[in-house]
């Protein structure tokens, strides 16, 4: 009944009956139909230009997602975190939420989540006012899509055209199309390692507290590792307690190792013992 109401472009209808389904979920007990209720509540938000509510039910589709492991649709609740934030104003939790998508993405090498993660970047970079590295992410894309033989969703579809809009009109059409050529020319795990350095090189974001950091911000799952860095856990024991791989662990330690200048993991350990973080966040 959700599909259908969204073929007729009736949102209302669709979120009405999405609700109905949720509270059955929730009343079964099942995170993963909820995970799947809030994604799709999140994807008819976005068809009606909701983009708050799209971030606010994306955002309770990953927490959903999250404990089940990157094998789930966490990557791409991920994404659509990254663009409805990027859509509602919310810079800096859209960074936060594509950095881990990318991190996801590339774990899973899923077409589907790599086009999501891809179009996630492109709303963020396209926030950021960079329209080249959004022309190269559509270009990737458009790629991975095509080598599949298939499309976006005519939201997707919708929204990515609103982008590309804005963007010829930052940079003319003619250096939007070299640089979509450009990403066209791209494989899929390519785009999304070039995606990960884009997110790296942002200018950061000045934050609280006492120690400097090189090379761009740390991010809130940065923030979180760090802090079982710092009383000792091993990458290993960090992945069980978080529910990510240890691929994954290692990569953001070694993305806050660049970002404060650490020289080892020692160092890295030292470093957030100076800012705190000698015991897990939130506790």
């Amino acid at each position: 009944m959700p599909k259908r109401h969204m073929a007729r472009g009736d949102h209302r209808a669709a979120v009405a009956s999405l609700k109905t389904s949720l509270e059955y979920a929730r009343l079964v007990g099942d995170p993963f139909a909820e995970g799947n209720v809030l994604g799709n509540l999140a994807q008819n938000h976005l068809a009606g230009d909701d983009f708050h509510a799209a971030h606010e039910s994306a955002s309770m589709a990953a927490e959903k997602f999250r404990p089940l492991g990157p094998g789930s649709y966490l990557g791409w609740a991920l994404a659509t975190v990254a663009l409805a934030a990027a859509h509602d104003g919310h810079f800096q939790e859209a960074r936060d939420a594509l950095s881990e998508s990318v991190d996801v993405a590339t774990e899973v090498s899923s077409a589907e989540t790599t086009v999501a993660t891809l179009i996630g970047g492109m709303a963020v970079s396209l926030a950021a006012a960079d329209a080249t590295t959004m022309g190269r992410l559509w270009g990737a894309a458009r790629r991975t899509l095509a080598s599949k033989g298939e499309r976006l969703e005519p939201t997707d579809q919708r929204l990515v055209n609103m982008g590309l809009d804005r963007a010829r009109k930052q940079i003319g059409a003619a250096k939007l199309e070299a640089a979509i050529h450009r990403g066209s020319e791209v494989e899929s795990g390519e785009a999304l390692q070039e995606l990960r350095n884009w997110l790296v090189r942002l200018d950061p974001i000045p934050q609280r507290g006492g120690t400097g950091l090189q090379h761009g911000e740390l991010t809130l799952r940065e923030v979180e590792i760090l802090a079982l860095v710092a009383i000792g856990y091993s990458d290993g024991e960090i992945a069980e307690k978080m529910v990510v791989s240890s691929k994954t662990v290692s990569v953001h330690v070694s993305n806050a190792k660049a970002k404060l200048g650490a020289s080892n993991r020692l160092d890295l350990a030292l470093r957030a013992r100076e800012m705190g973080l000698s015991r897990p966040v939130g506790t």
